[in-house]
Order: structure tokens, then sequence, then C-alpha cells
């Protein structure tokens, strides 16, 4: 189970989950990059003047780097998407290749090739949902939207316009995509630095029990906005992020994380020593992975958040006594979920 616990959270290097929890009732399932920027390249991988690079040091320059594939205005790598702006090979204008390369080669950033049989859907706030999506110049406006001209089990994009923010908005259960190496890939566009800001009220992508493998989040910035003390609508309880509980493909390459990749169930038994390790034949089957405290609390009549049922369990003394506002009884209650 991934969650924000914080205001706000930066996808710079990229999230991705194979197999969406790895079948095994709640685990993460997820890798999140933490290389840094280096050799002339920033963690947003700007440009200041002339090629000159930012080294993200107040003040300092690194070094002129001429015009990249990155910044030329040339189709370098015959995909039809040009430069930094519009092309997910490139992590930013410091890029010099607009080809995906591993991270080590891309200053720790995590880059995308599109295939030739990819859709890419574009989403902007200037949008309209009644267009097809399909550029810049016919993108749709609201995530949910663009959400359902993507494929599931392809490896499809869907682009946030950069300097635009959408505020409550989620995805739901959303798709998977193909496999580790086309995932389903939601991402950036456009001439602005600024990574767009998604405000959550709730989990952004919640697949609930639901088999989902091989999805891709770069470039997008999470604001949890009922948790910023900022925010008209602050109430410092509200959670929001990822979910992902439940299952995910038994094949190959879905039940295991190494170093951020999938790996067959072989390459795990090498890494981790276990030999005798064994994967499922396919993902279990819960009685009812989405129980939580709020449902907890409905389920004995304290109300349906958390805070009510902390309300309520503050109320026990030895003469106004509850065996179920215990910390162990929803404890049971979400463990019985998962049976």
């Amino acid at each position: 189970m991934v969650k924000a616990t914080t205001t706000s959270f930066a996808l710079l290097f990229g999230l991705f989950f194979a197999a969406c929890g790895g079948g095994g009732g709640g685990s993460d399932g997820g890798d999140v990059g933490d290389a840094g920027a280096s050799d002339g390249a920033t963690r947003d991988g700007s440009v200041l003047t002339d090629g000159a690079v930012d080294s993200g040091d107040a003040g300092s320059v690194d070094a002129f780097v001429p015009p990249s594939e990155c910044t030329h205005g040339i189709d370098n790598d015959g995909d039809d998407y040009t430069d930094w702006q519009n092309d997910p090979g490139c992590f930013g204008p410091g890029d010099s290749t607009e080809a995906a390369l591993p991270r080590d080669q891309e200053h720790g950033f995590t880059t995308f090739d599109v295939g030739s049989d990819s859709v890419v859907v574009y989403v902007s706030q200037d949008g309209d949902d009644s267009a097809d999506g399909l550029s810049p110049e016919t993108a749709v406006q609201t995530l949910t939207h663009a959400a359902s001209l993507l494929r599931d089990g392809h490896g499809d994009f869907m682009l946030l316009k950069r300097g635009h923010t959408w505020r409550g908005e989620s995805l739901g259960r959303f798709l998977s995509g193909q496999d580790a190496a086309h995932p389903m890939v939601i991402s950036s566009y456009g001439d602005s630095m600024e990574l767009p800001p998604v405000e959550l009220d709730g989990n952004f992508i919640d697949h609930n029990g639901q088999a989902c493998s091989f999805v891709s989040v770069v470039g997008l910035h999470f604001v949890v906005y009922p948790k910023d003390p900022a925010d008209a609508a602050f109430d410092g309880a509200t959670d929001g992020g990822f979910r992902y509980v439940g299952g995910g493909s038994a094949d190959s390459s879905a039940w295991f994380c190494l170093n951020g990749s999938a790996a067959a169930l072989s390459d795990w038994q090498g890494a981790s020593g276990e030999a005798d390790a064994t994967a499922l034949p396919s993902p279990p089957s819960f009685t009812a992975p989405d129980r939580s405290v709020e449902t907890y609390a409905g389920s004995i009549g304290v109300g349906s958040t958390l805070p009510d049922f902390l309300a309520a369990a503050r109320l026990q003394s030895r003469l106004n006594w509850r065996d179920d506002l215990t910390a162990l009884a929803p404890n049971d209650y979400i463990r019985a979920g998962f049976e």
C-alpha cells in the first residue's frame, strides 16, 4: 500500500509498479528512483541561456552545453516526437539524446521510448473532452476522460501539460501496461519547467484488489491538499496518494521487483538466496482487501472516518469499556479481509 503521508511529493525520477502490490496482499510493488543529477544536468533538466546548464546551486553554471538532440527541433529517433517538450525520451533540455537510456545514463532520470503502436493522449486545462486528445493541439481536459482513451494491456501514454493544475481528480482502478519494457506511462509535456501539480483529496490510483500491472508515473507533482494548512480545504486528516493492494499477473516477470525492474522468479531466487522459493500460479483471491479503519468504524456504528473511531476510543474507561474499540479489534477485522 502506497499513501502520501506528507503534504506533497514530486515525481522527478519515476515511480514504477510491477504487479501492483506483487499479489502479496498489500506490499508496495513499487520503486521510486533516487539517483541525483550530475554531469551538468539539473534535477529538472533546466537550461539557462545559450545552453548553459544550471547545476542546481544558486548562481552557478556548470558548463556551456551546445544544442543537443533534445533542443534542436529535429526528430532524431524517428518516433514522431521532437525535443524535450514532447519526446518522453528526453528528461529535459539538458538531455543529449532523444532515445530513452538506462537511468545511470540519463543523470538518474526515467525516460521512455514511445512504441510504434502506442497511443499518446494529451491533457491540458485548455483542452476539450470532445477532442481526440491525440496531439497537444487537440488535448482533452480531464484526467478521467484521458484515461478512457487509453487501452488496457498496452504501452500507452497519458501526458499532462506542464504548468497546468488538476484538482480533485483521480483515476480509480486505472489500467495495466503491456509488460515491464512497455508500461502504461503517466507523465508530462510542454514548454514549462514546472511539473504539473495534481491536487488530491484521495488516492490518485486505487486498484482495490483488481489485477493490475506495469504502470509508471514520472514528472508530476502530487499534493494532498487537505493536509496543506495553507489550503482552504485543510482538515489534517484526509489521506491521498497511491493504493495498490491485491494481485497482479503471475507471469515470469510480474511477481518480483529487483533494483526497480520487474524480475522473474529465477532472478529473485538468485538475488535472495532463497533457492526453494516458489510463486503462486495465479493471484490469490481475498475476502475483502479494501477493508480499513474507516469501514471498520462504520461496521460498529461509530461513524465512517478515522477521527470518528478515535473519538469513540477516547471515551473508553473502566465504566465504559468496549472491546471493539481496542487496537486489536480493527487489526483483526482488516486481517480477516485477506483470508
